[in-house]
Formats: structure tokens, sequence, C-alpha cells
């Protein structure tokens, strides 16, 4: 470890926000999975916004769903374009797969153009207006897919 700068392991430990911003390399593949979770705290929240295959999607969706950490939000995925059974972060819970609890998925807007990015600022108010109104669910709010409570919505 370099002067000034901590252990990883000691993060992992200590943290109760980890975001991962790392090139996708092969010494970054695999970075976080199932011994990382395991050092976290449970009220640990994880955000990668790196590259798919950094963080292990398998292991996430288990700490998730045993509630090891607390949550995580991602705008990448091991496979892109994701859908529903493409990933263990998204279960097809209409074919009785479990739900991933406390899990936000983004999309990744770094080439986006600027057009694309207001309009996703808008469905992304929009979706934060009607939970807290709890109005998400109505079909006058629904100008985007919504998952919730692994139940997608059109």
């Amino acid at each position: 470890v370099r002067d000034g700068r901590t252990h990883f392991e000691h993060l992992l430990k200590a943290a109760t926000t980890i975001v991962v911003c790392c090139p996708r390399e092969p010494g970054t593949l695999g970075l976080i999975s199932a011994p990382e979770f395991e050092m976290m705290k449970p009220e640990a929240l994880l955000l990668n916004i790196s590259r798919g295959g950094i963080v292990c999607e398998s292991a996430l969706a288990t700490s998730l769903k045993q509630g090891s950490i607390f949550g995580a939000a991602t705008d990448v995925l091991e496979t892109e374009p994701g859908g529903i059974g493409t990933t263990p972060l998204i279960p097809d819970v209409a074919n009785g797969e479990e739900p991933v609890p406390n899990l936000t998925i983004t999309s990744h807007i770094a080439w986006f153009s600027q057009k694309t990015i207001e309009n996703l600022d808008r469905m992304l108010r929009l979706g934060i207006e009607g939970f807290v109104k709890d109005t998400l669910l109505e079909k006058a709010s629904r100008t985007t897919v919504i998952v919730h409570k692994g139940e997608v919505f059109k």
C-alpha cells in the first residue's frame, strides 16, 4: 500500500459507502466478489460506476438478498444491454425467481446525447416524485419502465 493510502481490505471493512470507478482490466475483473462482500458492514452501500465484470453480479445479488450489505446501485452490467433474466441482478420474477432488494440499476450515460440525458433526467425526476407521492404505479405516471418489488411495469 502506497503512503497515505488505505489497504483495500481495511477499506472494505470500514466504509459505509464504496464507489467502484476503475477501468476493466485483467487485474480488476472480479475485484469485488463474495469474499469482499463478506468483509463489508451490513449498512454498506456499493456504487458501481466502472464497467461490467468488476463487481461479481451473482455475489452482489446474493449479498443483497441475504442482507449482508444494505444496498447497491450500478449503471453497468456484465452483459449489456441488460434485461430480465440476462443477469442475476434482473431475475425473472414472473417465473418464480426471487427479486433483488435494495438495488438500483440505471443507464450508463457516458456516450448519450444531450437530448437522451434530458429525457433520462425527466424520467428520473418523475420516478422519484411518483415514489414520494405514492403514485408511481398509477398508469398516468408511467413514462418509463418501472421495476418495483421485483415486478416490471411498462
